[in-house]
């Protein structure tokens, strides 16, 4: 009897090791990119599409392939995370999304000042159906974050306190579920809680997929938006190596510069005939567009290694001197001031009330406008509004080239419809 005992006693074990085996296959893998299973990730490209955002999963990250104009979401990271190389990246105009309660955030987090404590106060007041873990919050401020949302719904999240903006904070306000901390021209936005942006928890609770839309959003510089992201299981290789400093991509910036230049000209002489407001604002445009076209100039025929050959362009203006001063010392490059100018002439256009019903969708597009026109329209406001905002903060943000040329395309876009003919 003893020798059949061993194979039947193999065979159960097999069998047993066999269910377990498939037990484990059979269960969703959590952050995977399937849109069908309850804890996978699948529907934010869905949420991407309809926020008009194009959602590249990236299964592994070479730093030295980064952009200074990318924009970076990683969900609960789980590899050890290049602290230097992402805080440079940062500090050149990169935008990072760090969404992480348990993985391997802190450090990064830490390195910009934020600490992770490991779970929210149990003194916040409200609670999804009254569930310890499922806290409901609501916005610190008029960020954009919060555009179109009145509450989120979180999962058992961690909680964040130290340096950087607090978005949304748990009852008390000495803890915060998500932090904007700025680095330069870029920023780093940490969120506590990575399962917000699960299937069920967007298909769930409208807040957090309009939430999650405005993530997906927020840092976008320029139509069509486009989002890498970074998963747990996503690998890192390389090292960051910088871009062009704080002016991004001049190729791309000396050709929309020179667009620019045309389409203001444009808008100059077609307004000569109109109230002065909207000529002055006319000739704001033009001249932002000259030192958009003589900063493309100056830093595209300068040397990196030869800050001193900038001066090869003629100063005919102090526009033009302002562009070349600029160029030579690019690393230390800001446009807030011209920025802010930029932004009050936008204020006075958003004042206008046919903007307001233009952008509700109350009154007929003028003459040669199209849905898509009211599309970009009321992107525009919500940016210009964004950045008017930051400037006015406390310790408002060095504006790059590349930020101060989508705050002109926007003030461009306002103009147009705000100095249309009724």
């Amino acid at each position: 009897m003893q020798c059949n005992i061993r194979p039947a006693l193999f065979l159960i074990l097999q069998i047993i090791s066999f269910a377990a085996t498939a037990q484990a296959a059979a269960e969703p893998q959590d952050y995977a990119l399937d849109a069908n299973t309850w804890n996978g990730v699948g529907y934010l490209a869905t949420t991407g599409a309809e926020a008009r955002v194009t959602v590249e999963p990236v299964g592994a990250l070479d730093l030295g392939q980064l952009r200074p104009d990318d924009v970076l979401l990683w969900l609960y990271p789980q590899v050890e995370l290049p602290v230097a190389d992402l805080v440079a990246f940062a500090d050149d105009g990169g935008h990072l999304i760090v969404a992480d309660d348990q993985g391997s955030a802190g450090p990064l987090f830490a390195a910009v000042g934020i600490e992770r404590l490991p779970a929210a106060p149990t003194a916040h007041r409200r609670w999804f159906e009254s569930q310890d873990g499922l806290p409901i919050l609501t916005p610190n401020s008029d960020h954009f974050l919060f555009f179109n949302v009145d509450e989120i719904v979180a999962n058992h999240p961690a909680a964040l306190r130290g340096a950087g903006r607090p978005v949304v904070s748990f009852d008390g306000g000495d803890a915060h579920l998500v932090v904007e901390r700025r680095l330069g021209a870029g920023a780093i936005l940490a969120i506590a809680d990575p399962s917000l942006f699960l299937n069920q928890m967007l298909r769930r609770f409208y807040g957090n997929k309009q939430f999650a839309a405005n993530v997906m959003r927020v840092y976008c510089e320029q139509e069509p938006c486009h989002l890498r992201l970074l998963l747990p299981t996503t690998t890192v290789s390389g090292h960051y190596t910088g871009g062009l400093g704080r002016f991004g991509a001049l190729p791309r910036l000396f050709e929309r510069a020179a667009a620019a230049l045309n389409d203001a000209l444009a808008v100059l002489n077609a307004t000569l005939t109109e109230p002065p407001w909207a000529v002055s604002i006319a000739l704001l445009l033009a001249m932002g567009a000259g030192l958009l076209v003589a900063l493309a100039l100056a830093a595209w025929r300068r040397p990196v290694e030869s800050p001193s050959l900038a001066m090869g362009v003629p100063a005919r203006s102090p526009i033009v001197s302002e562009a070349i001063g600029l160029a030579a010392v690019r690393s230390d490059a800001d446009f807030s001031g011209l920025a802010q100018a930029l932004s009050e002439h936008a204020e006075h256009l958003m004042a206008t009330r046919y903007l307001d019903d233009w952008v509700a969708g109350h009154r007929p597009l003028p003459r040669g406008e199209s849905d898509e026109s009211l599309h970009l329209l009321r992107h525009a406001v919500l940016r210009v509004k964004r950045d008017t905002a930051s400037l006015r903060s406390r310790q408002p943000p060095a504006i790059s080239a590349e930020r101060f040329v989508r705050l002109y395309e926007d003030v461009q876009t306002l103009a147009r419809f705000g100095t249309a003919r009724h």
